[in-house]
């Protein structure tokens, strides 16, 4: 008499071999020793990339939090950015403002124009400058003079450096300043000015080893 259902008492050592299982057999993942859909449960091998995200995995992305392959963001190389000096003396008369005029010594994106002073970048975003320089006065003996090295944006000053001589013997003095600020990558741009106030005289100045620094922070 055939048997019309099996049941676990008709399987010897109540074991099924892997054999006799159709391979379209619906077997709950519940009925298995091991859940072969859970990570935790991988003993051995690969995961492929494309189970772990989406997108693309290669030698050039990375796997983001939110499971996206992605390229990692470019090596940050400040720039736009400007480095201009001169070891020149540039005249400043007595109560007189002048750019100061500076040789272009780096500039990957030719921002800077020589002719002008002035350092306009085409990327938004906030920058950081600094600039130094040495104040000489001509007038010789006991001598009251200040002078001030300034920073401008857009012909407007944004910080200032201030040098005050009352002495019968120093006439010279280095000063710098530093700022970082907005720029809208289009029209704004930087420049230098020194201005001379001799209140003994009417004596000029000369400032010299002058040199401005620039460079791009943060994108906007």
């Amino acid at each position: 008499m055939a048997l019309s259902k099996i049941t676990n008492l008709s399987i010897l050592d109540d074991t099924i071999l892997n054999a006799d299982v159709n391979s379209s057999a619906a077997i709950a993942l519940s009925k298995l020793a091991t859940d072969p859909s859970n990570a935790t449960n991988l003993a051995s091998g690969t995961v492929p990339t494309a189970r772990l995200g989406s997108g693309t995995a290669s030698s050039s992305t990375f796997l983001r939090g939110d499971q996206t392959y992605a390229a990692p963001a470019s090596s940050a190389d400040l720039t736009p950015a400007c480095f201009a000096y001169t070891s020149g003396s540039i005249a400043n008369a007595h109560n007189t403002s002048v750019t100061l005029l500076l040789a272009e010594q780096y500039d990957p994106d030719s921002a800077y124009d020589a002719s002008t002073g002035k350092f306009t970048p085409q990327t938004a975003g906030v920058y950081f400058i600094s600039a130094y320089s040495t104040a000489q006065v001509s007038t010789s003996g006991s001598i009251v003079v200040v002078d001030e090295l300034k920073i401008m944006k857009n012909g407007s000053q944004i910080v200032k450096a201030t040098i005050s001589i009352e002495d019968s013997v120093l006439n010279e003095c280095t000063c710098a300043c530093n700022y970082t600020v907005s720029m809208n990558g289009s029209s704004d741009y930087f420049n230098l000015e020194g201005s001379h106030y001799n209140y003994t005289n009417t004596d000029a100045m000369n400032w010299t080893q002058t040199g401005m620094s620039i460079f791009l922070i943060k994108a906007d």
